[in-house]
């Protein structure tokens, strides 16, 4: 290879996040020690001699390729919630950081709704674990119906808390997702007696969004924090979403609180003496 040797190639393969798992095989005339060491430090998986034998290279190019295949599926059960099949938290957490990356670069739009069970503790003891594992479930079922884009993410945030992030989607439209979920969850009409709100299940949702317009994005695109404000995280998207959350609970539950998240003091902000709130009934 004149202008990259085949170990710089495998070395920069393995750098990059989307392709580092793919197999690499060396095809190579060498055949001493040193050379195959330095192979597999720079992540090969094997190695053929030459001159190449073709029924050799299929049966080990199908073997790598068998043992990718239950590395995928370790990988992917690393990431799937095994109660609801939803994304798990870990999931999550990767998702959000490259579509906050994404939309920052094509300066679009980004929702994130927090969405908790009411007193889901008192619904276990009242009807048992079994019972609640299959509340959960339903739940899980409900919140991916609400969201009708292929892009948008719902994942099992931990215990009776669920996240849905919604790329591309304004603030309007996060309050057209937490309706829906609103709907959704009346419509399941999951008994609940020992719930002090309702007679059924139901749940609080905290949303917020950021990027509404394309100078929000620009207004932090340089290396200067602005002195009136903070730069905006991913961590921060989730921080307004978790108070947006407390906020609707502390209205009586069974209703979802969605606020446009700032940067304008030393923190982001859901505060809703200043901002702009959009309050949905119970359901």
């Amino acid at each position: 290879m004149p202008e990259m040797s085949g170990y710089t190639a495998c070395v920069a393969l393995k750098a990059d996040r989307a392709l580092a798992d793919i197999p690499v095989v060396f095809v190579t005339a060498h055949r001493d020690e040193a050379f195959e060491i330095a192979g597999f430090e720079a992540g090969a998986s094997d190695f053929i001699g030459k001159p190449v034998n073709p029924p050799l290279v299929l049966a080990r190019v199908n073997a790598q390729l068998r043992f990718k295949k239950m590395a995928d599926e370790l990988r992917r059960g690393a990431l799937v919630d095994a109660l609801t099949g939803l994304s798990n938290r870990r999931r999550f957490d990767q998702v959000l950081f490259l579509e906050w990356a994404r939309a920052r670069r094509a300066r679009t739009p980004i929702s994130l709704a927090m969405v908790d069970v009411d007193h889901f503790k008192r619904y276990n003891d009242r009807y048992g674990h079994p019972a609640g594992d299959a509340c959960l479930c339903s739940v899980a079922q409900a919140l991916t119906g609400a969201c009708l884009r292929p892009g948008d993410l719902v994942a099992r945030y931990g215990g009776e808390e669920f996240a849905l992030l919604l790329p591309e989607t304004p603030f309007s439209g996060a309050r057209h997702v937490a309706q829906r979920v609103l709907a959704a969850l009346a419509a399941l009409d999951i008994k609940h007696e020992a719930s002090p709100d309702a007679a059924h299940v139901t749940v609080s949702i905290g949303g917020t969004s950021y990027g509404e317009g394309p100078s929000d994005w620009h207004r932090f695109g340089g290396a200067t924090v602005p002195p009136d404000g903070g730069r905006p995280t991913p961590s921060a998207l989730v921080q307004g979403a978790d108070e947006a959350l407390y906020q609707a609970k502390r209205a009586g539950r069974g209703q979802a609180l969605v606020v446009p998240l700032t940067f304008d003091r030393e923190r982001p902000s859901v505060e809703s003496d200043t901002l702009e709130r959009i309050l949905l009934g119970r359901r």
